[in-house]
């Protein structure tokens, strides 16, 4: 697995390029006939980072890697949980199905999110405690799949200008967990996402 790629990473950044080359190394690294890396993109407003990505990981010469490459537009909470039942239940067939029989590929999965703040919103516009529900469920599921699948991993993106509230506490270490806040009391879903839910989180 990647250095630094936890189980479930919040990642304030708007490097394009950088983002990227993540996704391409996660993609081809420890990749074998034995082992498959699928890539999930979910974004609220379709900006998967395709030139940047293409310039990472040329199409010539990987064309099966771009065939486990999957993109996904999600409005609301809803579709999101709906789509993350599906992920996870998939990863937990894929290695059911390894254990059974080794010639199977093993599977390495890479969840991005990006744009849950977006997804969020829509959701508590309609119904506030509906959507704070469905987002506690969503990230208790990213966690469970985490635990049980040793190769599964999330980063949830958030845009570098809003990592300046927490940035001089951070520099790349974990944060401590804290009482728990709700999101009525001020704080920014990334910023409560480091708190409950993140293995790590980067600026």
């Amino acid at each position: 697995m990647e250095e630094g790629l936890d189980k479930l990473l919040v990642w304030y950044t708007s490097d394009a390029a950088q983002l990227a080359r993540k996704m391409a190394n996660f993609l081809t690294e420890e990749r074998s006939p034995a082992v498959t890396g699928t890539l999930y993109f979910i974004d609220a407003m379709d900006r998967f980072p395709l030139t940047e990505f293409q310039k990472a990981l040329p199409h010539e010469g990987h064309s099966q890697i771009y065939d486990n490459v999957r993109i996904m537009t999600c409005l609301d909470m809803e579709e999101l949980a709906a789509m993350v039942a599906k992920i996870s239940q998939s990863t937990q067939r894929a290695r059911v199905a390894h254990t059974k029989d080794a010639s199977i590929a093993a599977t390495r999965t890479l969840l991005v999110l990006r744009g849950l703040d977006v997804i969020f919103r829509n959701s508590m516009l309609r119904d506030a405690s509906l959507a704070h529900r469905l987002l506690k469920d969503v990230m208790l599921r990213l966690r469970i799949v985490a635990n049980t699948t040793s190769d599964f991993r999330t980063i949830a993106l958030f845009p570098s200008n809003e990592a300046s509230e927490i940035a001089g506490n951070l520099n790349e270490k974990p944060l401590r967990k804290k009482p728990k806040l709700s999101l009525g009391q001020g704080n920014s879903l990334s910023h409560y996402l480091s708190k409950f839910y993140a293995d790590r989180t980067l600026v």
